[in-house]
């Protein structure tokens, strides 16, 4: 778990699906905090209209992935951008569940 302190609020980068997060909910102010799970949370400890997403038991890594966003710094910039947007607005994102199938036809488009 990462905590990324900015102005106004703080990011919470939850890392794993069953993390302790008692820390964070004694230490500071809930209303302050944006929660990213990167592979999806699974417990009921935090507020989910606190989590950058409506469904915060998919993964957000794997949203990125399909944004093609693979180097880390692109996605950190990525994270921080959403955060002030759901800061300012307070809507929350909903990202796509999908599990890959592997009988789903594939196109290669390099050809």
């Amino acid at each position: 778990m990462k905590v990324n302190d900015y102005i106004d609020f703080k990011i919470v980068i939850l890392e794993s699906a069953d993390e302790d997060t008692s820390l964070i909910t004694n230490s500071y102010d809930e209303s302050e905090l944006i929660y990213v799970s990167l592979v999806g949370y699974s417990g009921n400890d935090l507020s989910h209209d606190r989590f950058l997403v409506t469904n915060p038991n998919d993964s957000f890594y794997n949203h990125m992935l399909w944004e093609g966003l693979f180097d880390a710094e692109e996605q950190n910039e990525y994270i921080e951008q959403c955060c002030i947007r759901f800061w300012e607005t307070g809507d929350q994102m909903i990202i796509e569940n999908y599990d890959y199938q592997e009988d789903e036809p594939f196109y290669d488009y390099s050809k």
